[in-house]
């Protein structure tokens, strides 16, 4: 999907694609929460909210190169800023927080680059006698509101 800015043709930011951003200032609003307003290359400005990226330590000083996550049927364009450390389709290695063996299957939970801890299923299997690990490769396939989206690799 695309937006047209304004109907216009030459304007057009399309889903998937990544794009830089000006930052131009961070307001709060009536909810309470605060938020960045980024402009694209067309002059058209976008609300981000903050809280989700503080550890990016995003600056006015630079371009800020933002993914058009969505657009939904009304038009709302939804952004993620690039991650400082994380790219989507590559593998990393995570610090294990915790392992448990439900009927269900493995539920794993995770630590990544900023501490913000990620549960998710895993196609590991626990045996009574070997230590659980301590680190285990994800990929990276989505990133939302700051917090990757994990898929463990398994062997």
């Amino acid at each position: 999907m695309s937006k047209t800015g304004y109907y216009s043709q030459e304007r057009v930011l399309k889903e998937g694609q990544y794009y830089d951003f000006r930052y131009v200032k961070n307001v709060t609003l009536e909810d309470e929460n605060q938020y960045m307003i980024l402009e694209d290359q067309y002059g058209f400005r976008y609300f981000v909210e903050s809280k989700c990226y503080e550890k990016y330590k995003l600056s006015s000083s630079r371009l800020i190169k933002c993914y058009v996550d969505k657009i939904n049927c009304t038009g709302r364009i939804f952004l993620e800023p690039e991650h400082p450390v994380y790219k989507r389709g590559e593998v990393y290695e995570f610090d294990v927080c915790s392992i448990i063996s439900t009927e269900e299957g493995t539920l794993v939970s995770v630590s990544d680059c900023f501490g913000n801890i990620i549960s998710l299923r895993a196609c590991i299997e626990l045996n009574e006698e070997e230590a659980s690990p301590t680190k285990i490769s994800g990929v990276i396939t989505k990133i939302k509101k700051g917090i990757p989206e994990i898929v463990i690799k398994c062997k």
